[in-house]
C-alpha cells in the first residue's frame, strides 16, 4: 500500500552502527563508560573446527588460505536491510523486526546511519527521496520524525535482563 503522496508504507531500509560502541565495564571507575571502535569484518572459519583438523593444519593462514584462494578476509561485513513501517500513531507488535545481526553491539552507539534508498520508496529514486523529504510540495507534508524501536538486553550480575 502507498501513502497519500504515493510512497510505499513499508520500504526496506538499512540501520548501520557507524560510531563507537559505548559500554560500562566493571574494570574501570563505577559509572565510567568506555568506547570501542568496531570494524565488523569477515573472518572466515577455515574448515570444520575440531582438534584433529586443527592439529593437522598448523600452517593455515586466514589471509592466504581461505575461500579457495579468493580471500574476502578483512572485508567489511554487509548489513542486511529490513522492512520499515509507517507510524500509524500506535505501537503494533506485528511490525517489530527481530534480527540478531547486531547482537553483541551496543545500542548506545555514538553514531547510527539510517539508509533509506529512494528506489525503495517509488520506482524513481530521486522522486522517492524528494517526496519523502518534502512531501508533494505543501509545507509540512514531508517527513517530520523517524521513530526507531530497539529491544535490548543487558547482563547484570551474570543474569540477562531486558
Amino acid at each position: 500500500t502507498a501513502t497519500a503522496n504515493g510512497l510505499t508504507q513499508t520500504p526496506r531500509v538499512f540501520l548501520v552502527p557507524a560510531g563507537a560502541d559505548v559500554l560500562r565495564v566493571p574494570t574501570v571507575e563505577i559509572g565510567e563508560p568506555r568506547e570501542w571502535l568496531i570494524n565488523d569484518q569477515v573472518i572466515p572459519v577455515p574448515f570444520p573446527l575440531n582438534s584433529l583438523s586443527l592439529m593437522g593444519n598448523r600452517d593455515w593462514l586466514p589471509s592466504l588460505d581461505n575461500f579457495g584462494g579468493q580471500s574476502d578476509f578483512g572485508r567489511p561485513r554487509r548489513f542486511g536491510d529490513f522492512r520499515a513501517y509507517h507510524d500509524g500513531g500506535s505501537f503494533n507488535q506485528n511490525e517489530v523486526v527481530s534480527d540478531n545481526r547486531l547482537i553483541g553491539r551496543s545500542v548506545w552507539n555514538t553514531r547510527w546511519l539510517l539508509i533509506i534508498p529512494g528506489s525503495n520508496l517509488v520506482s524513481n529514486p530521486d522522486q522517492g527521496l524528494d517526496r519523502f523529504i518534502y512531501g508533494s510540495g505543501a509545507p509540512g507534508e514531508g517527513i517530520k520524525d523517524i521513530l526507531i524501536f530497539f529491544q535490548t538486553y543487558a547482563y547484570t550480575s551474570g543474569k540477562a535482563t531486558e
